[in-house]
């Protein structure tokens, strides 16, 4: 199938095209360093802000903005398997910033109790329900085989 992906940089205070570009590429998460620097150089900015939907985030992309003193507010994608596995996602837990607590669906309020570090390096915040055990809705949140 041959199809095209068109790019466009908006400038937010004049509403102008500030860069654009026709890639080949099948999605944006190779596209955000590239529109972000073009943009920049157009503008003759020092340093840029950018932001962009979920489709242009990338690790990569985010830190080769951050080299060329472009700082991106990209969504992050949702890679967990929990919603295709019947279970719920991160979207149906509410967070409470001022008290650093989430709400599961069951009702039940969930608690900070540590953080780990991920394959990939990143940090993890933990957070866990006391009546999590005994739950109805187990099932549903956590996998069979997590131990409480």
């Amino acid at each position: 199938m041959i199809g095209y992906n068109v790019q466009i940089a908006v400038d937010d205070k004049h509403h102008l095209i500030a860069g654009h570009d026709v890639t080949v590429d099948g999605n944006d998460a190779k596209q955000l360093s590239r529109m972000a620097q073009q943009a920049k150089a157009n503008l003759a900015a020092e340093a840029l802000e950018v932001v962009a939907d979920s489709g242009y985030h990338s690790r990569a992309e985010l830190q080769h903005c951050a080299q060329k003193q472009i700082t991106p507010y990209v969504a992050s994608r949702d890679t967990s398997s929990s919603k295709s596995q019947g279970r719920y996602g991160k979207q149906d837990f509410i967070y409470d910033e001022q008290r650093n607590v989430y709400r599961c669906p069951a009702g039940e309020e969930m608690s900070f109790v540590g953080k780990v570090k991920s394959k990939t390096g990143l940090i993890m915040h933990r957070y866990r329900a006391r009546q999590c055990r005994d739950c109805r809705l187990r099932s549903h949140c956590i996998k069979p085989e997590t131990d409480l």
